[in-house]
């Protein structure tokens, strides 16, 4: 079958599996309005330490994301002891003072007037889909709204070392596959980049594109969907330019909170099929559920590429997709 062509049979059966009774009804919608108020104040940061010092802790909490200058992508508050902060990554820069924001990235809400209150628009697509899940006969008297950001392209940067001018093998792993190039007596950059790059590019299956002249760069293919790269020779060398984020890093974020991880059902309102794909991974590795919605009109024709299609032969358990026109 590609796509909706047939009509499926679907047999239901009753399976029991570990999770927390209380969570059980407790949906989780996820969206990309940033509502939740921050809290911003004076830290000193040390790099390679995720330890921090504030001026005030008032109004932080564990689980909490932090961003400012020094600090990583997707930190968060592990702990706070009086105005000790460990965080969830090591700071990049040390500073005896920099400004520090601290944001909630999910919560919990009765209703929807608790939303508004928080901040959110009825125009907001969090609200609007929280309207349809409590418009249900059997309504959730508890979920909880979350954020994500822009995905963001990762971008590695390698250079290799042709000072030996000698015949050499200039090695990489992309997520596991091995690219490997040797070099004649008298090897330039341009020529071993050029090499390179005709291996990684001609690998369909690689999740990144190569470009350069005497730096090899790789780009990944879809934001928010990285590469690793490893097994470097020594004549080569990666600087990781942009690190990749995804909707997956801030659902992972959000679950750190003392009480983020209480939902069950997930539901994003991103339609991207990149977005759906990603999330659907992710719910693979845990004990919930997710039910994406699409509007990609593919999905109802014979379309072998279609997010339906692909759901389908990645064989997922635990996802299902709803597909609306409007």
């Amino acid at each position: 079958m590609s796509a909706l062509d047939q009509i499926v049979q679907v047999q239901i059966q009753q399976n029991t599996q570990t999770v927390q009774q209380a969570s059980f009804s407790i949906p989780a919608i996820f969206g990309p309005s940033n509502r939740f108020a921050a809290v911003t104040t004076n830290a000193a940061t040390t790099s390679g330490s995720p330890v921090i010092t504030v001026v005030s802790a008032t109004g932080l909490g564990k689980g909490m994301g932090i961003t400012g200058t020094g600090i990583p992508d997707n930190s968060t508050i592990l702990s706070i002891v009086g105005l000790q902060i460990t965080m969830s990554k090591n700071a990049t820069a040390t500073a005896a003072s920099v400004s520090l924001s601290f944001r909630d990235l999910s919560r919990a809400f009765t209703s929807l007037a608790g939303m508004v209150a928080a901040g959110y628009l009825t125009t907001d697509p969090e609200y609007v889909h929280a309207t349809k899940l409590l418009s249900q006969a059997l309504e959730p008297v508890l979920f909880y709204v979350g954020y994500y950001g822009t995905p963001v392209v990762q971008v590695d940067t390698l250079t290799p070392d042709v000072s030996l001018q000698q015949i050499q093998i200039f090695s990489l792993t992309i997520d596991g596959e091995i690219y490997s190039f040797t070099s004649d007596a008298d090897p330039t950059a341009t020529e071993v980049v050029t090499g390179l790059k005709a291996l990684v590019n001609a690998d369909a299956n690689a999740l990144c594109v190569a470009t350069g002249t005497t730096t090899m760069v790789l780009t990944a293919k879809t934001a928010g969907a990285g590469f690793t790269v490893s097994g470097l020779t020594t004549n080569l060398t990666n600087v990781l330019t942009t690190p990749n984020h995804s909707i997956v890093d801030d659902i992972a974020a959000a679950q750190t909170a003392p009480s983020g991880d209480l939902w069950y059902g997930l539901d994003i309102t991103s339609q991207l099929a990149a977005n759906i794909l990603q999330v659907a991974s992710y719910i693979e590795t845990q004990l919930k559920i997710f039910v994406a919605n699409t509007n990609d009109a593919d999905v109802l024709t014979s379309s072998t590429t279609d997010v339906a299609t692909q759901l389908k032969a990645l064989a997922y358990t635990r996802t299902a997709l709803l597909y609306s026109g409007t």
